[in-house]
């Protein structure tokens, strides 16, 4: 009697015997060491990019609007 793998595919069960446990899964992600992307962007940005953010923001703000509202109205 053959030995019962939780995966179907012959070879995907033998690669899953590789690791030494044999648990369903072809591969582990376990080892590999993933950080957070947002993190690493977040260190990338320069301080322009910072500014230019901010300026963006405020110039896309109800109040800009009513400044300039009250500004070309006087």
């Amino acid at each position: 009697m053959s030995e019962v793998y939780p995966l179907d595919c012959k070879a995907c069960a033998a690669i899953d015997a590789f690791d030494g446990k044999i648990d369903g899964k072809v591969f582990s992600l376990d080892h590999w060491n993933v950080s957070n992307e947002k993190k690493h962007f977040a260190s990338l940005r320069k301080k322009e990019d910072v500014v230019a953010d901010r300026i963006t923001k405020f110039a896309g703000s109800l109040n800009f609007i009513y400044i300039h509202a009250a500004w070309f109205g006087v």
